[in-house]
C-alpha cells in the first residue's frame, strides 16, 4: 500500500498486510484473525507493527495489550487500571494471599511423622497361656520428614504389661 493512499477513503483497515507480525510470531499465529489462545502474549507483534505504523504514518495501537472490553468501550490507560484495581479483584487477591500463606504455614509448622493406633476388629480381648490378656493393635506410623527416622517402642500403664512385635 501507498504512503498517499488514504485508507478511509478506499474503505481499507489500519491493518498494511505486511504480515511481519505473523514472521516474527514464536507460536506462528496470524494475530489479524482475531484473539486466539496460543498467543502466549510475549508482544513481538506489538512491537513490529509499531515501527510499521511509524514509517507509513498510521496511527500506533493497531495491535495492542488490552481487553476486548476496554477496545470496545474505548477507555484509557487510566480507566482500564481502575477496573482492573476494584474492589472485588483486590478482595479475590487477599484471599487468595492468605490461602498461599496458610499452606505455606501448614507445611512449615507440619509433624516430622503421624502414628496412628487402631484396634484389631477381628479379634478381641483373649486369655492366653500363663493366664495373661492379650489384646491385639495395629500401629502404623507414616514419616513426613524427607529424612530417615528411628522410633523405639515401649507401653507403661498397668503392671506386667509387655509389648510383643
Amino acid at each position: 500500500r501507498s504512503k498517499k493512499a488514504d485508507p478511509k477513503a478506499l474503505g481499507l483497515g489500519a491493518c498494511v498486510d505486511c504480515t511481519l507480525c505473523v514472521q516474527v510470531c514464536p507460536t506462528g499465529i496470524d494475530i489479524r484473525k482475531g484473539l486466539q489462545y496460543e498467543c502466549i502474549g510475549c508482544g513481538a507483534c506489538v512491537d513490529v507493527c509499531d515501527n510499521v505504523m511509524d514509517k507509513v504514518g498510521y496511527e500506533r495501537g493497531l495491535i495492542k495489550f488490552s481487553t476486548q472490553n476496554a477496545m470496545d468501550k474505548g477507555w484509557s490507560w487510566a480507566q482500564t487500571l481502575r477496573r482492573i484495581f476494584r474492589p472485588r479483584v483486590l478482595v479475590y487477591t487477599a484471599v487468595l494471599w492468605a490461602i498461599i500463606i496458610g499452606v505455606g504455614v501448614s507445611l512449615w509448622l507440619r509433624e516430622p511423622f503421624k502414628v496412628d493406633i487402631e484396634r484389631d476388629r477381628a479379634t478381641m480381648a483373649r486369655i492366653v497361656a500363663g493366664g495373661k490378656i492379650e489384646n491385639v493393635y495395629r500401629l502404623q506410623i507414616m514419616n513426613a520428614a524427607e529424612q530417615t527416622l528411628s522410633f523405639q517402642l515401649q507401653v507403661d500403664g498397668l503392671p506386667g504389661l509387655s509389648l510383643a512385635t
